[in-house]
């Protein structure tokens, strides 16, 4: 899913970070000839992730560690998976009952009082148990829908205020993890304001982590990032869907370089 990488200059900003063990998985970055991903020292890194797109939002903690315990074992080291997930993850509560937002305000994370007993504590644990088990987090803070669709009152839940609001609280909750931003969501850029929704948001992240983590854009099928965001300086490298058919040629062809 990547085509040509491109070098980024890292943001930096002051950030409270949420207690979360990076469990020794190292720093990833773009390598020096901006055609590889590598570790903080320069060693390859293989990026081998899985699509477990609803896993914040359907697995309970008993079945999240059997999966990753399997995954770790197979030698995948990424797990793509979505904070706001497709499937009506926003009105739908997680395994334990838990919705992400008060009234579906993207700025208002229903976040409360004491240990595992909301949805992001939920979160926090996912990510914290997948990097002690060698597995970084392909993080999407929202599905493409939530900032793309009509979703409620006939408009999305994200507005360019609100992505900027969200972006840089979740950067600053999980500063210290093992993960990759992965903006987007199987829907293309269809107008100016979602253009400028994702990238108030990548904005809020880098603020909100002070640039720990690298960033990128998922597309929908048969199309690449490079699309609409090839030359902005959030983005460290581009990704690629081919989307759920079996003619490959014709949708590679339409990577730009």
């Amino acid at each position: 899913m990547f085509s040509a990488m491109k070098p980024l200059p890292m943001f930096t900003a002051l950030a409270l970070s949420l207690c979360l063990s990076r469990a020794a998985l190292p720093t990833l970055k773009v390598s020096e000839n901006k055609r590889f991903l590598v570790t903080a020292d320069g060693q390859p890194f293989f990026y081998l992730g899985d699509t477990t797109w609803e896993l914040f939002h359907r697995l309970n903690r008993e079945d999240a560690i059997r999966l990753f315990e399997n995954r770790a074992a197979r030698k995948f080291n990424v797990l793509q998976s979505v904070a706001i997930a497709e499937l009506d993850g926003h009105v739908n509560p997680n395994a334990y009952g838990h919705l992400p937002f008060l009234d579906l305000d993207v700025t208002r994370p229903a976040v409360e009082d004491g240990p595992q007993n909301d949805y992001w504590d939920h979160v926090d644990f996912i990510v914290r148990e997948a990097n002690q088990r060698g597995l970084y987090i392909g993080f999407l803070p929202t599905w493409g829908r939530y900032w793309h669709d009509k979703v409620k009152d006939g408009k999305p839940l994200f507005t360019v205020a609100k992505a900027a609001i969200y972006g840089e609280w979740l950067g600053r909750r999980y500063k210290d993890a093992g993960l990759i931003w992965i903006l987007g969501g199987d829907r293309g850029v269809d107008s100016d304001e979602e253009r400028d929704i994702i990238r108030a948001m990548a904005h809020g992240l880098r603020k909100g982590d002070g640039g720990t983590h690298l960033m990128t854009f998922h597309p929908p099928g048969g199309i690449g990032s490079s699309a609409w965001f090839h030359n902005d300086d959030w983005l460290d490298f581009n990704m690629r869907q081919n989307g759920h058919v079996a003619e490959f040629t014709g949708r590679y062809s339409n990577t730009r370089k």
